[in-house]
């Protein structure tokens, strides 16, 4: 029996779409849905740890290379006015080989 011929059962096909469909959900979650969900959360995190005023612009994510990327950035003193800390890019790679 061939790769084609095998692939081409009633069960094969269950399988392959429902393994693309579940890449496809990964992917959708972790590209569009969480980022907008965690963004506020980092920013919330962050402030009430560094006990200042933390905003950020963006939250990307890459649920494939398990990695984020925050952009804009910006802690303030505690009094808010000045800069302590801004990015205007930081990478973080999340991967366990990686630490």
């Amino acid at each position: 029996m061939s790769f084609l011929s095998a692939i081409r059962t009633p069960r094969a096909r269950k399988l392959l779409g429902t393994a693309v469909g579940l890449v496809g959900l990964w992917a959708i979650v972790g590209f569009f849905l969480l980022p907008n969900l965690l963004r506020p959360i980092v920013e919330r995190k962050l402030a009430e740890s560094l006990h200042r005023p933390v905003k950020l612009r963006r939250l990307a994510l890459n649920p494939f290379a398990l990695s984020a990327t925050l952009e804009g950035l910006d802690v303030r003193d505690r009094d808010g006015i000045r800069a302590f800390l801004t990015f205007e890019r930081l990478y973080v790679n999340l991967e366990a080989s990686s630490l």
